[in-house]
Protein backbone atom coordinates (compact mmCIF):
# COMPACT_ATOMS: atom_id res chain seq x y z
CA UNK A 1 0.00 0.00 0.00
CA UNK A 2 1.44 3.49 -0.73
CA UNK A 3 1.86 6.66 1.67
CA UNK A 4 -0.93 8.46 0.28
CA UNK A 5 -3.45 5.18 0.35
CA UNK A 6 -2.49 4.46 3.56
CA UNK A 7 -4.14 8.39 4.76
CA UNK A 8 -7.61 7.08 3.39
CA UNK A 9 -9.82 6.82 6.18
CA UNK A 10 -11.28 3.31 6.37
CA UNK A 11 -15.12 4.33 6.49
CA UNK A 12 -14.32 5.93 2.40
CA UNK A 13 -13.53 3.60 -0.63
CA UNK A 14 -13.83 4.37 -4.05
CA UNK A 15 -14.18 2.35 -6.97
CA UNK A 16 -15.21 3.32 -10.63
CA UNK A 17 -18.43 2.35 -12.18
CA UNK A 18 -18.14 0.63 -15.68
CA UNK A 19 -21.80 1.83 -17.37
CA UNK A 20 -23.53 3.59 -14.22
CA UNK A 21 -26.74 2.35 -16.11
CA UNK A 22 -26.13 -0.67 -15.58
CA UNK A 23 -25.33 -0.99 -11.63
CA UNK A 24 -27.48 0.22 -9.30
CA UNK A 25 -26.25 1.96 -6.21
CA UNK A 26 -24.86 0.23 -3.44
CA UNK A 27 -27.38 0.05 -0.06
CA UNK A 28 -26.02 2.71 2.12
CA UNK A 29 -23.78 4.50 -0.60
CA UNK A 30 -24.30 7.80 -2.53
CA UNK A 31 -24.12 8.18 -5.96
CA UNK A 32 -23.09 11.86 -7.30
CA UNK A 33 -23.11 12.94 -10.75
CA UNK A 34 -21.00 16.75 -11.27
CA UNK A 35 -21.16 18.88 -14.50
CA UNK A 36 -19.59 21.92 -15.07
CA UNK A 37 -18.78 24.35 -17.96
CA UNK A 38 -21.68 23.25 -19.94
CA UNK A 39 -22.43 26.42 -20.98
CA UNK A 40 -26.03 26.48 -22.50
CA UNK A 41 -25.61 22.83 -23.64
CA UNK A 42 -27.22 20.54 -21.39
CA UNK A 43 -30.30 20.30 -23.73
CA UNK A 44 -28.23 18.64 -25.83
CA UNK A 45 -26.88 15.93 -23.91
CA UNK A 46 -26.77 12.00 -24.96
CA UNK A 47 -29.60 10.05 -22.93
CA UNK A 48 -26.43 8.32 -22.02
CA UNK A 49 -24.62 11.03 -19.77
CA UNK A 50 -28.10 11.86 -17.52
CA UNK A 51 -26.75 9.30 -15.01
CA UNK A 52 -29.58 8.71 -12.03
CA UNK A 53 -28.09 9.80 -8.87
CA UNK A 54 -28.78 10.60 -5.04
CA UNK A 55 -26.93 14.11 -5.62
CA UNK A 56 -26.71 16.10 -9.11
CA UNK A 57 -23.57 18.83 -8.62
CA UNK A 58 -23.16 21.62 -11.29
CA UNK A 59 -20.37 23.33 -10.64
CA UNK A 60 -20.70 26.35 -12.46
CA UNK A 61 -21.26 27.99 -16.17
CA UNK A 62 -24.19 26.13 -17.10
CA UNK A 63 -25.15 29.54 -19.07
CA UNK A 64 -22.97 31.68 -21.55
CA UNK A 65 -24.21 34.59 -19.96
CA UNK A 66 -26.51 34.23 -17.46
CA UNK A 67 -29.77 35.41 -19.72
CA UNK A 68 -33.46 34.92 -18.61
CA UNK A 69 -33.41 31.97 -21.30
CA UNK A 70 -30.22 30.27 -20.42
CA UNK A 71 -31.48 30.40 -16.76
CA UNK A 72 -35.14 28.87 -17.46
CA UNK A 73 -33.27 26.19 -20.49
CA UNK A 74 -31.09 25.25 -17.43
CA UNK A 75 -33.74 25.37 -14.61
CA UNK A 76 -36.12 23.15 -16.86
CA UNK A 77 -32.97 20.48 -17.35
CA UNK A 78 -32.61 20.03 -14.04
CA UNK A 79 -35.47 19.64 -12.33
CA UNK A 80 -36.02 17.15 -14.83
CA UNK A 81 -32.64 15.46 -13.93
CA UNK A 82 -33.34 12.25 -12.06
CA UNK A 83 -32.01 13.13 -8.95
CA UNK A 84 -32.58 13.04 -4.79
CA UNK A 85 -31.03 16.39 -4.35
CA UNK A 86 -29.51 19.18 -6.93
CA UNK A 87 -26.59 21.58 -6.03
CA UNK A 88 -26.11 24.55 -8.53
CA UNK A 89 -22.30 26.31 -8.41
CA UNK A 90 -22.65 29.58 -10.17
CA UNK A 91 -19.38 30.25 -12.52
CA UNK A 92 -18.26 33.63 -13.42
CA UNK A 93 -20.46 33.36 -17.11
CA UNK A 94 -23.23 32.81 -14.86
CA UNK A 95 -22.87 36.72 -13.51
CA UNK A 96 -26.53 37.30 -12.86
CA UNK A 97 -26.47 35.64 -9.91
CA UNK A 98 -24.10 38.13 -8.85
CA UNK A 99 -25.59 41.05 -8.71
CA UNK A 100 -23.47 44.12 -8.10
CA UNK A 101 -20.62 42.48 -10.22
CA UNK A 102 -23.81 42.67 -13.05
CA UNK A 103 -24.93 45.88 -12.93
CA UNK A 104 -21.23 47.58 -11.99
CA UNK A 105 -19.74 45.45 -15.49
CA UNK A 106 -23.10 44.44 -17.70
CA UNK A 107 -21.99 47.02 -20.86
CA UNK A 108 -18.65 45.92 -20.81
CA UNK A 109 -17.86 44.18 -24.40
CA UNK A 110 -18.53 40.75 -24.46
CA UNK A 111 -16.37 38.05 -26.22
CA UNK A 112 -18.23 34.90 -25.56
Amino acid sequence: MGASESRIPKLMSTFCIEDPHSSLCEEGKIRFACFSDTHTQTPNFKPEFIVPCDVLIHAGDFSNTGTKKEVDTFRKWLLDYPAKHRVVIAGNHDITFQPDFYEKNWRRPRWD
